[in-house]
């Protein structure tokens, strides 16, 4: 029969039936002090032809005890190695440092060497000094291979009482105390300074001998590893030796080492940057079905910025199973060389400027580097999740009462006002506090220990992403953008003088007019209305280009219609621009600000939500709109600035069109040459082509857009080119007049078609 997918069992349980198989096995050993079970002396039933001395080793100053797993009473009891039988308990000797308990769990299987019944001076300093479980119970005890991974640690402890001891010793009587109490004696200050070297005399008595048995039981594990070190090799039963606590530790660019540096990975699909950490713990689980241990486990720490402050950040790494020996420069993590730490030190550097919020470059996108918004996100998936999971029960809840969830309460917005400019004054709070004020100083000694990526927002693709800090720059901005928007001259001075004055307000403590309410009416809603193609979106995106700030684009498709989850996606929205002085920009509005009417109580709910977030945000707000006079008049009220884009006239289509073709690389010059440049468009051609009835969208899409910029001679793609530039590039000639014709009557005859269809 198969028993690979049977886990272990242990203690006590039901056994399926027919099923051949061996004792339940022993608790894996977690010590005494965390167990139920305590191993008790006073069995009446135990066989009395085995002497106590036949189950026990005597050494001088501690024991080794012979014990085995006894599945009927679930304890370990004295046995007999050379007979196999089991025996009485007996107490440990008072001569005894320790006890070293050789336990057998199957047999044919290496018995486990477990250390228990310390001295108390070894207790207390072993408690003081040591890491792990077992040591705090009614019957301290703790595994051989546990002490010996913090023999050094031991030593250096023991060396430091050995040089209080010598003659020579200048400690003074206030470092004995302070001493005393980091080995263990947290009375020490009522000691006398004889009290204190007799401590340290009789500690060094029993620490000797307990780290001379350690190292004597380890020496040919040590040998090995030493010479496997010579040979610069490693063996995997020896990486728990290899990496020890407290030591730092580098990954190197490998695809299994990281399972804990969240999805830095998934965003970059490429191996991870290599991060420094310092070990706090290694295990080699034991894996019962193949009988080795598969993987090697370390658990350990570095740094990182969490929104507020530079703390702790857990990471675990792992090394999976390896037959013979392996090239340590090959494994999935080393120890830090000095040149790494050189290097990893730079980037904590470049890491820490990063702190707060910052508007930069990543690859082809723009993106805002924001650890607090990063922590708001998870925090709502989690919130998401545990709404999912319950939301089910509610439902079967509501269902059987007869009454109604929280999910459908007509109430969810009476008391929102007062709900959500709390949280608006607190968030923004927070986001000054960290963002304009000093950022706190990580101390230079942890520097290389921080992490290769931040945590921000994608303003392309609307989702928050890890990013290589390594791959961040600033941001490039289109200086030209603002003379590109093609729009009458007072109207864009009134535009850029309400948006300067706007950021100045909610920059100073001081407003030039403020609301009764708190919080009221500190923001610029500004309604773009007009026919498409006549420069609405253009203009929201020319002001972040010349306010040098992130723009905000939310659409149709990204605000849903339902009330209770457009009211919170606006919130988060809103939120997010007044953390990041961004740009919004509310694409096709009307859609959530129409009519409200008597018939449609979902859509005065959803007007109503819209209307209330808009009336308490204080940043710059851009809605763009075909159909102006079908929104609801309470919304009136609430716009600052109302611009009408009109249809482009002949002059407006000819500044356009001169514009896409200077950015194409052609001139439009006053020339009836024949022989003249191709790169060169005579007036009379433009003004031709400003005769036909396109809009501003349509001609860039005829012309080019910029996508791609060619450096150090690597061809990168220069453009991406639309319609006429295709066919040009095509043909491998230059853009011509022939070129813009044909795109030009494909363009009308499409126009005149649609124009047919809607009559």
């Amino acid at each position: 029969m198969n028993f690979a997918n049977q886990a272990p069992q242990y203690g006590y349980g039901p056994w399926p039936v027919n099923m051949r198989m061996p004792p339940p096995l022993p608790p894996p050993f977690t010590g005494m002090g965390n167990m139920a079970y305590p191993v008790p002396f006073d069995y009446d039933d135990e066989p009395k032809d085995v002497k106590y001395e036949d189950t026990i080793e005597v050494h001088e100053h501690y024991t080794i005890r012979f014990q085995k797993w006894n599945h009927k009473k679930s304890v370990y009891l004295p046995f007999d190695p050379r007979t196999r039988r089991e025996g009485s308990m007996v107490e440990n000797s008072s001569e005894n440092y320790f006890c070293v308990n050789s336990r057998l769990s199957l047999l044919g299987r290496t018995p486990s060497l477990v250390l228990s019944d310390y001295s108390e001076p070894l207790l207390q300093f072993l408690r003081a000094n040591t890491t792990g479980a077992g040591l705090f119970g009614a019957s301290p005890e703790r595994g051989l291979e546990d002490f010996f991974l913090e023999l050094d640690h031991i030593q250096t402890k023991l060396d430091q009482v050995k040089s209080v001891l010598q003659p020579e010793s200048k400690f003074t009587f206030s470092e004995k105390i302070k001493l005393s109490e980091e080995l263990g004696r947290y009375n020490a200050s009522l000691s006398t300074e004889d009290e204190l070297m007799q401590q340290f005399t009789e500690l060094v008595k029993h620490l000797e001998v307990f780290v001379n048995y350690i190292a004597e039981k380890f020496k040919p594990i040590q040998e090995r590893l030493a010479l496997c070190i010579t040979y610069g090799k490693m063996e995997f039963d020896l990486l728990r030796y290899y990496f020890k606590k407290d030591q730092i530790i580098v990954t190197q660019e490998s695809d299994d080492s990281l399972i804990k540096d969240p999805p830095l990975r998934e965003l970059l699909h490429e191996r991870p940057p290599p991060i420094a950490i310092k070990v706090k713990d290694t295990q080699m689980p034991f894996d019962y079905q193949s009988g080795l241990s598969q993987m090697f486990y370390v658990t350990g720490e570095g740094y990182e910025w969490n929104g507020s402050a530079y703390g702790e950040r857990g990471v675990k790494l792992h090394c999976r199973q390896f037959e013979g020996t392996k090239d340590i420069s090959c494994l999935p993590f080393v120890h830090l060389s000095s040149k790494a730490k050189e290097l990893l030190t730079a980037r904590g550097r470049l890491y820490t400027s990063y702190s707060g919020v910052h508007f930069q470059s990543y690859g082809e996108t723009r993106v805002v580097v924001d650890r607090v918004g990063w922590n708001d996100h998870l925090s709502s998936l989690s919130e998401a999740n545990g709404a999912k999971m319950n939301a089910r029960t509610m439902r079967k809840r509501t269902k059987s009462t007869g009454g109604r969830s929280w999910f459908g309460n007509d109430d969810q917005y009476s008391d929102g006002e007062d709900a959500y400019l709390n949280s608006l004054v607190n968030l923004s709070a927070l986001r000054k506090r960290v963002s304009n004020q000093e950022i706190p100083q990580i101390n230079e000694e942890h520097l290389f220990l921080l992490p290769a990526n931040v945590h921000g927002f994608n303003l392309e693709n609307k989702n928050w992403i890890s990013m290589d800090i390594e791959k961040l720059g600033p941001v490039s901005f289109d200086e030209g953008a603002w003379d590109h928007l093609v729009l009458d001259s007072k109207v864009k001075t009134l535009i850029r003088s309400l948006v300067d004055v706007t950021r100045q307000q909610n920059n100073s403590s001081e407003a030039m007019i403020s609301d009764v309410i708190r919080g009221k009416g500190g923001g610029l809603v500004c309604v773009l209305h007009g026919p498409p193609g006549t420069g609405k979106t253009l203009t929201a995106e020319a002001v972040a280009e010349l306010l040098r700030r992130p723009l905000y684009i939310a659409g149709a498709t990204e605000l849903t219609t339902d009330p209770s989850e457009l009211e919170k996606k606006m919130k988060q929205i809103l939120n997010l621009a007044t953390a990041w002085d961004a740009v919004v920009l509310i694409d096709e509005a009307d859609v959530f600000l129409e009519q409200r009417s008597l018939n449609e109580l979902d859509r005065n709910t959803l007007v109503s939500a819209v209307l209330r977030l808009l009336e308490y945000h204080r940043g710059v707000l851009f809605l763009t709109t075909n159909r102006i006079k079908s929104f609801d008049h309470a919304f009136m009220s609430r716009i600052s600035i109302a611009i009408k884009y009109p249809e482009l006239d002949h002059a407006g289509r000819f500044a356009i069109w001169s514009k896409f073709f200077a950015l194409a690389g052609h001139e439009v010059k006053d020339s009836n040459d024949p022989f003249a440049e191709p790169s060169i468009f005579t007036r009379a051609i433009v003004e031709e082509l400003a005769s036909k009835p396109f809009n501003g969208r349509t001609i860039k899409n005829l012309v080019i857009r910029f996508l791609f910029e060619c450096s150090n001679d690597k061809l990168t793609f220069a453009f991406q080119v639309r319609t006429a530039q295709a066919l040009a590039l095509a043909s491998n000639s230059p853009l011509t007049l022939e070129h813009i014709n044909i795109v030009v009557e494909s363009q009308e005859k499409f126009l005149d078609e649609f124009a047919g269809m809607k009559i």
